[in-house]
């Protein structure tokens, strides 16, 4: 390895094949991870913090989420939310959704869009009330 070579970007762009995304324009961590076949997203795609921590995952196939669908961790490595399915990218069937030790915060069946049943947890493992107001718009989500 050069004196210089920390100034290359390291991005891998193909529209069949690995990809690979670097944090600071190429030149810093990988940012994300992911193949494409015929310029879809096809297999496990990777987004990973600045820090180097898995983010997200998600198994794709034809540009499509697939069972399950979606997994997001804290910096920690534990599970924060696992989408099982989502339909026009909107989320569909059960979803899970974690405290940072690992404790299910909320479990909920999603139809169309909309709640049908939703259970909720503190972070002791007792049933509590669920708030209103959770947003199951992908967009909005604090991750």
């Amino acid at each position: 390895m050069g004196f210089f070579d920390f100034l290359k970007n390291k991005n891998i762009h193909n529209d069949n094949g690995l990809n690979e995304i670097y944090y600071n324009y190429g030149r810093g961590s990988i940012e994300a991870r992911f193949f494409k076949k015929n310029g879809k997203l096809e297999g496990v795609s990777k987004h990973y913090y600045r820090s180097g921590e898995l983010e997200m995952e998600a198994n794709m196939k034809n540009g499509e989420a697939q069972f399950p669908s979606v997994k997001f961790y804290y910096k920690s490595g534990q599970l924060k939310i696992e989408s099982k399915s989502f339909n026009d990218d909107q989320l569909e069937g059960t979803h899970l959704y974690y405290y940072e030790s690992g404790q299910l915060k909320r479990e909920d069946y999603v139809k169309n869009g909309k709640i049908l049943s939703e259970k909720c947890w503190d972070e002791d493992g007792n049933e509590k009330k669920c708030k209103n107001g959770f947003s199951h718009d992908i967009s909005t989500w604090n991750i």
